[in-house]
């Protein structure tokens, strides 16, 4: 067999070029990227050199530039320091009765011992607003009831952080309010709030207290001393349920309310 030409040699390489061109174009198309470039091995050699000197300067990098020191902390000088301190200003009272301003008054002076009392006035305040209130002409009573008393409720809250029994009264008078009929008259709007601020203080305040007192008194025994802090209604109660037995009660008190002095007259007045 005859070796082949010349010819026949560069006709073999220029179709073993073209099948590798339309090789590799078909999988740029498909996604599949060509081959790297085969690197000499001085190509190599500076790869990893920069590889290297880039992983280096990784590990250490350049001290960045000096920052001012930051401004020494104040640290608190008691040990309360650091709690916030009450507000004890009033926020306007744009639209809000006297009675309501009279207790958010009240309430940023700190006259309230306890959750109770503060839950107590704020019914008897939201009773004597309801007294002398009438709808606007233009609006149904239901529904201008129930923005006056959130109105009222965020007022209050700016005067002083809710607590718990306040906050579930005042969700119980809305609830009440938003579920009246729209064609409710006004006196009968307001008769519906007191109902409710009687039958919220009655089951969820007083009895409350009453059933705290009854079973708290069980638990005091003969020759017991109980140690009291500042005062609380339940507390009273309890003491005044075990009234007749033989216990004696520590009262500690604290500045600057001295709520403490009030639990103790409550005591000397019943003999305990």
């Amino acid at each position: 067999m005859a070796p082949p030409t010349d010819d026949e040699k560069a006709k073999k390489a220029a179709e073993k070029a073209r099948r590798k061109a339309e090789f590799e174009a078909k999988r740029a198309k498909e996604g599949n990227p060509p081959k790297k470039k085969q690197l000499s091995k001085a190509e190599r050699r500076e790869l990893q050199e920069k590889q290297r000197a880039d992983k280096e300067a990784k590990k250490n990098p350049k001290p960045k530039a000096d920052k001012p020191p930051p401004p020494p902390v104040e640290r608190p000088t008691t040990i309360l320091g650091h709690l916030p301190k009450a507000n004890s200003t009033v926020p306007p009272a744009d639209g809000v009765p006297a009675s309501i301003v009279e207790l958010g008054q009240k309430y940023a002076a700190g006259e309230f011992d306890g959750s109770n009392d503060r839950c107590r006035s704020l019914l008897d305040a939201i009773r004597s607003s309801i007294k002398d209130y009438a709808p606007p002409a233009d609006a149904a009573a239901a529904r201008d009831l129930d923005v006056k008393l959130k109105s009222w409720a965020s007022y209050l809250e700016k005067c002083r952080e809710p607590t718990a029994s306040t906050l579930a009264a005042l969700k119980r008078l809305r609830l009440v309010a938003s579920t009246l009929p729209p064609d409710i008259s006004p006196s009968e709007a307001q008769e519906a709030v007191e109902t409710c601020c009687d039958r919220f203080r009655e089951e969820r305040v007083e009895l409350a207290v009453r059933e705290i007192g009854r079973r708290g008194a069980q638990k005091i025994r003969d020759g017991d001393v109980v140690v009291a802090y500042g005062y609380a209604d339940a507390v009273e109660a309890v003491f005044s349920e075990a009234v007749g037995r033989n216990f004696e009660v520590v009262v500690v008190d604290a500045a600057p309310a001295f709520a403490g002095r009030r639990l103790l007259n409550a005591l000397y007045a019943k003999r305990v």
